[in-house]
């Protein structure tokens, strides 16, 4: 009895440590699995795997990249049960983007990947599969191929009941739409077609009270108005995306929709003193959550953003007195910035200068910027440290 006891509190502790890990609190997460480890240390295959996979999926979050590709090569090179093994790849697929490198290889891990769920006709897993190879043909700008793949996914998550990833496949068809039109005038009946995308996701997320799913919506439309100038409807749709993201607790993904907001005011609004406040204030509030929940790519490139705006400001108002603390803000930020980087360098052995997936910034080019910063304010010694990696 104690020992059936035992897996019972396992199995909710794996299932609250699963909740946490979807919120984004991951600090949470990592306490619980680690109780859950204890708890379902004497069960079977399935439940043991199964707890690899999510320690695996916890690093990936993290951005522990290199450990997440020996864990899974040491589990696809054991005598892995088939279904844990799509996982993995699927895992190994999403961390080789993570980390730059080629996205065909991508492909390669996560066709397997689909070919395992068919061939066990997991088509939950399966659907999840295709939706991740549709993502890839998104970041090579196959609109073509992602159209038609867009539209069976569609079709697959209706049959499946699967609402939230049909829903999310009509924001993508919007992408698409505004992708294929490229440079061409960005006309009313295109805005409406795209409207009416986001239109039939946020009556799909509503209807089923998925709130988040709502929040990822009107996020997503943020993303299409930034791309092409339209900054209010940006701003406005960001603020709506955070505001749902708040009420539903999902703390990561307000943080992340501050960091866009962020970067959205300091790339294309006239910088002053109340948009460098309220542009502060947006990334100050990500940069707590990220170091607190210990997420170090997230972490460092917030950094970076502080920075870059303190840096900017610093010389806008130079010959005020106030000019000082702006430019110690941004000494500061960039040194801490330089340490956040240096800590993961050494986690991580593949880590990826030139990789700018999360807010387009990679960190050959943060280093760039602070080492001009620091020579501009004759500090040349310090100006050093971020050329080890230039070239």
């Amino acid at each position: 009895h104690e020992a059936g006891s035992e897996i019972a509190v396992g199995y909710v502790n794996e299932s609250l440590a699963s909740e946490h890990l979807q919120r984004g609190e991951i600090q949470e997460a990592r306490q619980i699995f680690e109780q859950t480890k204890e708890n379902l240390k004497s069960c079977g295959c399935f439940e043991k795997y199964g707890l690899i996979i999510q320690e695996i999926s916890l690093q990936a979050i993290s951005g522990k990249y290199q450990k997440v590709k020996e864990a899974v090569h040491d589990l696809i090179q054991g005598d892995t049960p088939a279904y844990f093994s799509a996982q993995a790849y699927q895992i190994l697929a999403n961390t080789v983007l993570q980390l730059g490198e080629s996205t065909s290889l991508a492909q390669g891990y996560i066709q397997t990947s689909i070919d395992i769920f068919e061939e066990l006709k997991r088509y939950p897993q399966l659907l999840n599969a295709k939706n991740f190879l549709f993502q890839t043909y998104m970041l090579e700008g196959k609109t073509d191929e992602a159209f038609k793949l867009c539209n069976k996914i569609i079709h697959l998550a209706a049959k499946l009941g699967n609402d939230d990833l049909k829903a999310s496949k009509y924001m993508d068809l919007a992408y698409l739409l505004v992708s294929r039109n490229g440079d061409k005038e960005f006309t009313e009946d295109l805005a409406n077609d795209v409207r009416d995308n986001f239109k039939k996701a946020i009556d799909v997320f509503r209807d089923t009270d998925n709130f988040i799913g709502e929040a990822d919506a009107y996020q997503s439309m943020a993303n299409i108005y930034a791309s092409i100038g339209r900054l209010e409807d940006a701003l406005e749709n960001f603020v709506s995306a955070k505001k749902l993201y708040k009420s539903e607790r999902a703390f990561m993904q307000a943080a992340i929709t501050d960091v866009l907001i962020g970067v959205l005011l300091l790339s294309y609004v006239l910088l002053n003193e109340h948009s460098y406040l309220l542009t502060m204030k947006h990334l100050d509030q990500a940069l707590l959550y990220f170091a607190k929940e210990n997420l170090s790519d997230l972490h460092w490139k917030t950094l970076y953003y502080i920075s870059d705006l303190n840096h900017k400001y610093y010389f806008m108002v130079k010959d005020k007195p106030s000019a000082e603390i702006y430019k110690h803000k941004a000494i500061k930020y960039y040194q801490d910035m330089y340490f956040v980087i240096d800590d993961l360098e050494h986690e991580s052995s593949s880590l990826n200068f030139h990789n700018g997936d999360n807010f387009g910034v990679t960190i050959e080019s943060a280093y760039d910027k602070a080492y001009q910063f620091f020579i501009s304010i004759g500090e040349d010694e310090t100006a050093k440290k971020f050329r080890k990696h230039l070239n």
